[in-house]
């Protein structure tokens, strides 16, 4: 899977990459067909007090892009918080996906069941 990182009003330091990439790096885990994942990290400045950073993960499956955003007080909180909603709409989509071919297989092993394949 690549991964790119973008930083936004902000500077990435090496830690903050290396984090990024540890966090994301693991959204493997939950998807086989990852190509690509996309993570824009930025500081707001029009925000004066509160949740002032915001982390985008664009995460690219065949024929689907898989998107989430959150915000936060702090760099690595935001990352945080957006990696468990990545993670919870990739289980979502992988049990839809698999929901599809479990419905197609049965139907299949009815029909050979029945004799009318």
């Amino acid at each position: 899977m690549n991964i790119q990182i973008y930083g936004k009003n902000l500077s990435l330091t090496a830690a903050l990459k290396s984090y990024i990439e540890d966090k994301i790096g693991k959204l493997d885990h939950y998807h086989d067909k990852i190509v690509e994942a996309k993570v824009e990290i930025a500081h707001d400045p029009k925000h004066h007090s509160g949740k002032i950073f915001y982390a985008e993960v664009n995460v690219n499956i065949p024929g689907r892009l898989i998107r989430a955003i959150e915000w936060a007080e702090d760099e690595y909180a935001a990352i945080d918080l957006v990696e468990q909603k990545i993670i919870e709409q990739l289980r979502k989509y992988k049990g839809k996906q698999e929901g599809k071919w479990k419905r197609f297989t049965d139907k299949l092993n009815f029909k050979r069941w029945i004799g009318k394949e």
